[in-house]
């Protein structure tokens, strides 16, 4: 299971936006987790779009789980706990407040889970493009829409290209080199959603009501941890697997 990490500008543009939307969509299609930090503008459209194809999404928050933030979003996170194929992701104390000063550590979190980043829209200075600079120093494939020279507000994304990101020229391009030359790629053509991994699979198979421990999970499932890494971090944070005591997992 591929995890595309979307970030990108909260002021973004009306067509940065629909763009973005229909790209999270077909990624969804395609059996990809779509990551983002829950922020208005282009996060917002990563994730609605990842939910209008009935597939995965984790929110990555900016702030501790006694908040919800940004409030504007607050139906977006209702879809996604109501949606039996979301997650939260809370990196600080239940008690933190939302605010700039948090922003930076989700973004290492954001960045880290991604097997690929797509950069949807970013000004000159921009939280994205911090998550862009993370992107290249720990090399993970970035990809960023390209705007128009004489719109400012994607300076950013142009700049990002000349440093090395990959062009996003279009969906066709972009699903064909990450997912496959069989990936979905025509517009409206909504397609059966993978559901789980070989990895996931091994790991529900193995599991029961008992709880069992993790390396006893993985020598029965054939894994190695490492291999079983992702794979448990999507059953737990779906609460298909659930943890107790430490260290241990059953059924959820």
């Amino acid at each position: 299971t591929k995890i595309i990490t979307f970030v990108g500008s909260r002021e973004a543009d009306l067509d940065a936006v629909d763009f973005t939307k229909k790209l999270a969509k077909k990624c969804a299609e395609n059996g990809a987790i779509v990551v983002s930090g829950g922020a208005i503008g282009i996060d917002r459209a990563s994730h609605e779009g990842a939910l209008d194809a009935g597939g995965r999404t984790w929110a990555v928050m900016g702030c501790g789980s006694d908040f919800t933030s940004p409030a504007k979003n607050a139906d977006l996170f209702d879809r996604i706990r109501d949606s039996g194929r979301g997650a939260f992701i809370w990196p600080f104390e239940h008690d933190r407040r939302p605010g700039p000063q948090n922003f930076l550590a989700r973004n290492r979190i954001l960045i880290g889970l991604a097997d690929v980043v797509v950069v949807g829209q970013a000004s000159l200075i921009s939280g994205s493009r911090s998550s862009a600079s993370i992107a290249r120093k720990t090399g993970k494939p970035l990809w960023v829409v390209p705007g128009p020279p004489w719109m400012s507000n994607f300076g950013g994304s142009l700049l990002e290209i000349e440093l090395g990101a990959r062009i996003l020229k279009s969906e066709t391009h972009f699903l064909t080199t990450v997912f496959g030359p069989n990936a979905v790629a025509n517009p409206g053509k909504k397609q059966p959603i993978v559901n789980r991994s070989p990895e996931e699979m091994a790991l529900l198979e193995a599991a029961t009501e008992r709880p069992e421990h993790l390396d006893e999970l993985c020598d029965l499932a054939g894994l190695s941890p490492c291999s079983a890494a992702t794979a448990l971090l999507t059953l737990a944070l779906e609460h298909v697997l659930v943890e107790g005591p430490p260290g241990y997992y059953r059924r959820g």
